[in-house]
């Protein structure tokens, strides 16, 4: 499951080939896009739902857009009990240390059942450079310590904080649910700020917001010079 707006020029093509490969079927929201990522998404084999008119946007009130969001997902996928659903953006891609990817998921997820637990905790290697194929990845500050339960058990009746922003990709019975940390050496490439525009925009937005759900201090490290560790992990293929 993820959720999208104006992503063509990104890494959505990428993002939708590499994930696909480990997932039954990829369900994407489309925030009111305006350039082709809906028929980009859909010729890459996504389910697609745009969002309504009358719905709020994700920039707008992040809680009630993911509620809507997950809504439709019920509506076009018709999930059952048992099933487990990874809820990435249109930047990130699963990568494991040890097993393979598909491998590494279904020990992850045999593990977290066994002990009744409704999630697994994913860590995200944070991208700050990509230098001839090769990924730097932050590691000073909070940095090194970004987490979260993306892998997760579905549930009805699924509801969202109610926050206008940083309500976080998961439903709340994810989050104040028992969560596994055996993920098999799953992690998760962020490179939301790989480049030098989408760390400015990032910022730009997060310190113009009131209310945004983040560490103050975190935000303003964005623009800061920051410690870079070479990722010497499987790196997704990138055009």
């Amino acid at each position: 499951m993820m959720v999208v707006k104006n992503e063509v020029d990104r890494y959505l093509e990428d993002c939708i080939n590499w994930n696909h490969q480990f997932l039954d079927r990829v369900f994407v929201y489309d925030d009111g896009s305006t350039d082709a990522t809906v028929e980009m998404c859909k010729d890459l084999g996504c389910v697609v739902v745009s969002r309504p008119d009358d719905s709020p946007s994700f920039l707008e009130h992040e809680g009630k857009f993911r509620h809507a969001a997950w809504r439709a997902f019920e509506q076009a996928i018709h999930p059952r009990l048992f099933d487990w659903v990874y809820a990435f953006d249109a930047d990130e891609f699963l990568v494991s240390n040890a097993e393979r990817v598909a491998k590494a998921l279904k020990l992850s997820i045999a593990s977290a059942r066994k002990s009744h637990q409704l999630g697994v905790i994913l860590p995200f290697q944070e991208v700050f450079q990509i230098h001839e194929g090769q990924l730097y990845v932050r590691v000073d500050g909070l940095w090194r310590t970004v987490r979260g339960p993306r892998l997760f058990q579905y549930r009805e009746g699924a509801l969202w904080s109610d926050k206008p922003m940083g309500c976080g990709a998961e439903p709340s019975y994810v989050s104040k649910g028992r969560l596994s940390t055996k993920n098999y050496g799953l992690n998760v490439i962020h490179l939301g700020y790989a480049r030098d525009e989408d760390k400015r925009s990032k910022y730009d937005r997060y310190s113009s917001l009131a209310v945004h759900g983040h560490n103050d201090s975190h935000i303003k490290s964005i623009v800061k010079k920051p410690t870079l560790k070479l990722w010497e992990g499987q790196v997704p293929t990138l055009s």
